[in-house]
């Protein structure tokens, strides 16, 4: 018997779902392999959304308008992408756990010693290019030590060396520059310690205690956490509200300096006293409101507001707030703070030095 004719070597007829697959419409696999690029890469990039949702067939996209939107009706997947929503639901269930700032627990240090070194830490960033996402992970490293330490034996400067060694270490993908990063904290300690411990020996003791203290809990959410998120559906409502009006090249523009003075409004939380106390996603949405009234004089859209959780009237003190600070660091002329300076170069678009307009509506 040959192998023509044994049935077990005979190849099985094709069955109904072979021959469904095989004659499937190309714009449903285009559909489908959109889909399985979404899942998280709109919380890590604030363009990677609407560029997902660009590949996809021009009859398949999703076009989401706050104007189309019941308030309990909120399509997550169309703008930050398929897990987008349930991810902010986890962080915002995250970020009610921690204990939040307070000035008056900050016995370790001075305050005016923490905000030393939080423009250190954006010193450090712009020096190194470092993330947003490290300088935030420090201070909240160092507050989070603050919270839990009366005392500590570290001094001010090893400490927040050990906060921002960490938070580079967690946050940042090259180690050249990190490395490079450590002669200037090593030399710091050296000049801190006054002999008493090696640089090397003291930045590990310090990042022992510090990771002790923490509980080694490096993934709690941080105000740049949200913001990320926030600014994908800031972009998302932009692109389609300017789509037919202005080209691609000036809406990438306008994108580029929302997301440079959101960043910089969301660095002045960070020493901005009168500020502590929120919760971070509460400070990412204010920053981001007022950067989007700075900017195009836009409103907080309801598709914004089922995004961030908070509410025109919930943002209004936080808002407020950031308004006095954003007018406090314009007018302190050269002692403001290091994150003005960072985001007054042509990289950021000079957004720092732009003018501070008044109250958003239903904010004052």
């Amino acid at each position: 018997m040959y192998k023509d004719d044994d049935p077990r070597f005979s190849s099985p007829e094709p069955t109904c779902a072979t021959e469904c697959t095989s004659e499937s419409d190309p714009h449903e696999e285009a559909s489908d392999n959109a889909q399985d690029l979404t899942p998280l890469t709109a919380l890590t990039s604030p363009l990677a959304a609407d560029d997902i949702a660009a590949r996809s067939p021009p009859h398949k996209r999703a076009k989401v308008s706050s104007a189309q939107l019941e308030p309990n009706e909120f399509p997550p997947c169309a703008v930050l992408g398929r897990y987008g929503g349930h991810t902010l639901a986890l962080l915002r269930s995250q970020e009610r756990q921690l204990a939040l700032f307070e000035p008056d627990r900050c016995r370790a240090i001075l305050l005016s010693q923490r905000r030393m070194l939080i423009n250190w830490f954006i010193e450090l960033s712009v020096s190194f290019d470092l993330n947003n996402a490290s300088v935030h992970l420090a201070a909240s490293l160092l507050d989070r030590y603050l919270l839990c330490e009366e005392e500590t034996d570290l001094g001010c400067m090893a400490l927040g060396a050990a906060c921002i060694w960490v938070s580079t270490k967690y946050e940042e993908i090259y180690d050249e520059d990190v490395e490079s990063g450590q002669a200037l904290t090593a030399q710091d300690l050296l000049e801190s310690s006054r002999g008493r411990l090696d640089a090397t020996e003291l930045v590990l003791w310090a990042e022992r205690e510090l990771l002790t203290v923490v509980d080694f809990n490096l993934s709690a959410p941080t105000a740049h956490t949200f913001l990320v998120g926030f600014i994908a559906a800031a972009v998302s409502e932009l692109r389609a509200g300017e789509r037919c009006t202005r080209p691609a090249r000036a809406t990438s523009h306008a994108i580029s300096r929302l997301e440079g003075l959101a960043n910089y409004l969301l660095d002045l939380t960070l020493i901005r006293s009168t500020l502590f106390g929120h919760l971070p996603s509460h400070l990412a949405a204010a920053a981001l409101r007022l950067a989007l009234h700075t900017l195009c004089s836009s409103q907080w859209t309801p598709l914004l507001a089922r995004i961030t959780g908070w509410s025109t009237q919930e943002l209004a003190a936080p808002v407020r707030l950031l308004l006095e600070a954003f007018q406090h660091d314009a007018a302190a002329g050269s002692y403001c703070s290091e994150s003005r300076r960072k985001y007054s170069s042509p990289r950021h678009h000079r957004v720092s030095v732009l003018p501070p307009k008044g109250c958003p509506p239903f904010a004052c």
